[in-house]
């Protein structure tokens, strides 16, 4: 994978086709070229990683980042050639993995190679390539950090090497860290003794074909990974909850993961007891983008009964989500949500998730969408800053990156080249 292909995109004044406006913007923007490296979409079913890197390469598109995303089927994007693996081949991921990381941070220009989902792999196989990288080059990697130490790897010894790898590698100064968490920033921030920067979570947008319901259902949506730590164990007790309480209420419950272990195998099996209920639809397999949009604008009310303590620090895409689609939205207090949104009113909190919480939550709830059906939310609820966030991030970085280059230079006294 040759790094070299890619160029500095950002578009200088004599482009053909650049307006005053656009100059003005892009002239003001460090010259750096973006490489997205990514090792996780694709290669699991579950979630929508590929949703997020698909809005993050929308949000750099001005600075014409390359791709590299050997899971994903949908290749390629920039000039980065195309890879393709199988989800199984872990050997070529950990060769890749690590040779892309050695050969971003020995680059001849400014690189900066973004790593939008890393796993704990992840962080070995940077830290490996910077102790066995013969070059100190002008590239430099961004590792996102959505959890703690805890969060990754467990708890006990493996958190605490992990720390130690992340601590070596955001003090070499050849690593940036970047969140959508102030928990997990505050954390690793407080660890390394670095800047953690922060960035937006994506804002799903609206179907176009987005109509007002036509009858008085309610419906209730169970949305997201069907896992232990998400509340997979709960579904039958909401299921049961809120056809209980009026028979205009329906019930969308996204089941769309094949479970891995033997506790969601257990709950899924559970789980299928209700698909024969008319009032509850069950959606099995995975769902397209645009399938899982129009699931969440569908709902009126999401329910995300996680288990706290297993859960930990984790973002929860699934609940802002929902919030930026205007759904009312009853949760546990897992810790990112009740430090972000303590006080939102368009969520419901749950202090245990039993019967009767359940209950009381949703009866709130069901009776705030009847309520306010005639002035019924629509419109975004959360600002959507994901773009800007992102590209103030790597305007900070650049610039970082080229004061790196010219200390460098008045210390050394060897020439930048930019070519």
């Amino acid at each position: 994978m040759p790094l070299a292909v890619l160029t500095n995109t950002v578009r200088d004044r004599d482009s053909p086709g650049a307006s005053d406006g656009q100059c003005q913007t892009a002239c003001a923007r460090p010259q750096i070229s973006l490489l997205i490296y990514d090792l996780v979409t694709g290669r699991l079913k579950s979630g929508h990683q590929e949703d997020y890197l698909a809005a993050l390469e929308e949000a750099l598109a001005d600075y014409a980042p390359g791709t590299f995303a050997p899971f994903r089927k949908k290749q390629a994007r920039g000039a980065v050639p195309a890879v393709t693996l199988a989800p199984g081949d872990r050997l070529r991921r950990w060769l890749l993995g690590y040779k892309g990381f050695r050969r971003a941070l020995s680059a001849d220009m400014p690189l900066l190679a973004i790593a939008p989902n890393p796993g704990p792999l992840d962080f070995v196989l940077g830290y490996l390539a910077i102790l066995t990288s013969r070059k100190y080059g002008r590239g430099r990697v961004a590792m996102f950090m959505r959890r703690d130490a805890q969060g990754l790897v467990g708890p006990g010894l493996r958190a605490r090497i992990l720390e130690r790898i992340v601590c070596y590698m955001a003090r070499s100064e050849r690593v940036y860290m970047i969140s959508d968490t102030r928990m997990a920033a505050d954390y690793w921030q407080a660890r390394t003794g670095r800047t953690v920067r922060l960035v937006s979570i994506p804002v799903r947008k609206s179907p176009n074909s987005l109509s007002n319901p036509t009858d008085d259902t309610v419906r209730v949506g169970l949305l997201g990974g069907f896992r232990r730590e998400k509340g997979a164990a709960h579904y039958g007790d909401v299921i049961s909850v809120a056809l209980g309480l009026a028979l205009d209420v329906r019930v969308e419950c996204q089941y769309s993961e094949e479970p891995a272990k033997q506790p969601e195998r257990e709950f899924g099996r559970a789980l299928e007891a209700w698909a024969d209920e008319p009032r509850v639809t069950i959606y099995r397999g995975h769902l397209s983008s645009d399938a899982y949009t129009a699931l969440l604008y569908a709902c009126d009310v999401v329910v995300l009964p996680y288990e706290v303590e297993s859960y930990g620090q984790g973002t929860s895409g699934v609940l802002f989500e929902a919030l930026a689609a205007g759904r009312l939205i009853i949760a546990t207090r897992i810790s990112w949500a009740v430090n972000e949104y303590r006080d939102h009113p368009n969520i419901v909190w749950l202090d245990r998730v039993d019967r009767p919480s359940l209950h009381a939550a949703m009866r709130s709830a069901i009776d705030r969408v009847r309520n306010g059906r005639q002035q019924r939310a629509r419109a975004t609820t959360v600002p959507d800053r994901f773009e800007s966030t992102w590209v103030t991030v790597i305007e900070e970085i650049g610039r970082e990156m080229s004061s790196a280059d010219s200390r460098r230079q008045s210390v050394s006294g060897f020439k930048v080249s930019d070519d």
